[in-house]
């Protein structure tokens, strides 16, 4: 559903509503990078948020995917 997620263009600037998760499981911290995509760093798990979705529900969709 890319077209219905939350995201709003001013000039050149761009703002997409995104959702973050902290998940430690055994003292150890879930933490994601994409290869390929020129992300250079790691971040945490989630995602972009569709327009009228709560951000849990969010958050618990991209941890599935």
């Amino acid at each position: 559903m890319a077209d219905s997620m939350i995201m709003f263009d001013k000039g050149d600037a761009r703002f997409v509503l995104c959702v973050r998760g902290i998940s430690i499981y055994r003292d150890h911290l879930l933490l994601f990078t994409a290869e390929g995509v020129g992300m250079d760093c790691w971040a945490l798990p989630g995602g972009r948020v569709d327009m009228l979705e709560k951000s849990e529900d969010t958050l618990i969709r991209e941890m599935q995917e």
